[in-house]
């Protein structure tokens, strides 16, 4: 019986350190979490500020290396809007791209056109 009390007794401080452990785990996780998350809405309140300064590609850029972090949350306030101010700026630089490629062909163009004469 002395021996039973004793694997008892091991299997209890076993299953209450490996307890301890996920707990530490979750601990981290959870700050990482948050990090990240606080992380996300600061870099989104720079980015509208790159935005404001014609600064879109590295708007662009730093918001969707963080919001690709994310792999759920995604009905949160912060993700929401960083994905919303993604989705402009994206948006905006399609525009400039097609905008550009326009202006380039006009301006082709009228050199050819002007060449002829």
């Amino acid at each position: 019986m002395a021996g039973s009390c004793s694997r008892t007794f091991r299997t209890k401080a076993s299953t209450s350190t490996n307890i301890s452990a996920l707990q530490g785990r979750a601990t981290t996780s959870e700050r990482q979490q948050s990090a990240r998350a606080w992380e996300l809405h600061a870099t989104t309140s720079l980015a509208r500020l790159l935005r404001d300064t014609n600064r879109r590609d590295e708007a662009r850029a730093m918001l969707a290396e963080i919001y690709n972090w994310f792999t759920e949350g995604f009905d949160t306030a912060d993700v929401r809007d960083a994905k919303a101010l993604l989705d402009a700026v994206k948006s905006v630089a399609i525009q400039m791209s097609i905008f550009d490629c326009v202006r380039e062909i006009s301006a082709t163009g009228l050199e050819q056109g002007n060449a002829g004469r």
